[in-house]
């Protein structure tokens, strides 16, 4: 794999459209390449990039076409078949094939030396500006539409020819196990309290085992929350399916209502609750199509806690990346107190 340094060279950039353009933009040529970095995370572990294309018709006209490329250095025991970025061309491209190309972006390459997809580039906004710039009201408007985007994904029919990667017990185990272990690592004043709300999630998926039957699992996004969901001209646009599984898709639900809370709780931090409760009741009733059941009312509470400690752990790596880690966090003091109540709620 190459250095994702160089995928924000601009030389590089213009080059390389230029190779690509017979296969990319048939019948054009690229008069000029802008570079626009637009996420950098822990040191180019992943990058972000948007190139601006001016594009040169047989007739002299301009246009412009603008792509996004989305990378992250793979692990030394990382192989192309488990990479999140491969996973997310993958599945958009088999998205779109069955029939979502409205909500999904237009993948146009994977290439394996990068690790690196490219896609068109969406125009809008992420839904989350609308909590940021106080927008409740429009932010709750938006709701029956982001469901019904929501639904089509999880409508979805997959067959084992797709080869679609299937969440199972040792995948949620792996998962738990990689959230312990960054916790340890770069914040170990929280990871008492997270081991203990894990271990009750391995006796609960135990005890409710029937609840969690792989047999009826179904498409899911893999990490549904308010920066994968973009507002375009009105039209709800889904981005990000590095994460892609099948699975319970009531893991969906739960990611995103624990993600707008959270968001909620800093952006609407005396009315927060009272959002949520307004929040889950237009979702439910667009999501659900009769009254939720005992067992969906546990699993949504289920895959609420469990997505909260990947986001603890997360959090985890970046605090303790920026401070000792046996300092207070008041990021770290919140998230932890959510995990609490959550907790609570579950047992």
């Amino acid at each position: 794999m190459k250095s994702i340094k160089i995928l924000l060279n601009q030389k590089w950039a213009k080059d390389f459209f230029n190779k690509k353009n017979g296969q990319y933009f048939p019948q054009k040529k690229i008069i000029n390449c802008e570079v626009e970095p637009l996420k950098i995370y822990l040191n180019y572990k992943s990058v972000v990039v948007k190139y601006r294309l001016e594009l040169l018709d047989e007739e002299n006209n301009i246009s412009e076409k603008n792509i996004v490329g989305k990378t992250e250095r793979l692990s030394p025991v990382g192989r192309e078949q488990n990479s999140n970025i491969l996973n997310d061309y993958s599945t958009t491209k088999f998205l779109r094939k069955q029939g979502l190309k409205d909500i999904v972006p237009k993948p146009i390459d994977y290439l394996p030396l990068f690790n690196l997809y490219l896609y068109e580039f969406i125009p809008g906004y992420f839904l989350q500006e609308l909590s940021v710039k106080q927008k409740d009201q429009e932010f709750l408007d938006k709701i029956p539409d982001i469901v019904k985007s929501l639904k089509r994904i999880h409508e979805v029919k997959v067959k084992k020819k797709d080869k679609m990667i299937r969440q199972d017990r040792k995948q949620e185990e792996k998962q738990w196990q990689y959230d312990l272990k960054l916790i340890q690592q770069y914040f170990p004043a929280v990871f008492d309290k997270t081991l203990l709300w894990i271990k009750a999630c391995r006796v609960l998926r135990n005890k409710y085992r029937k609840y969690f039957d792989n047999k009826v699992y179904q498409m899911t996004h893999g990490d549904f929350y308010s920066r994968n969901i973009l507002v375009n001209i009105g039209q709800i646009k889904l981005i990000d399916f590095s994460n892609s599984v099948i699975y319970e898709p009531l893991n969906d639900v739960g990611n995103f209502l624990i993600n707008t809370e959270l968001m909620f709780e800093y952006d609407f931090h005396e009315t927060y609750r009272l959002l949520m409760e307004k929040l889950k009741d237009i979702f439910f009733q667009n999501y659900f199509s009769q009254l939720r059941t005992e067992e969906q009312e546990f699993k949504i509470n289920y895959f609420i806690l469990t997505n909260l400690i990947r986001i603890i752990a997360f959090a985890a790596m970046r605090e303790g990346s920026k401070k000792l880690s046996n300092q207070p966090s008041i990021v770290m003091e919140k998230l932890i107190r959510f995990g609490e109540e959550k907790y609570l709620i579950l047992n």
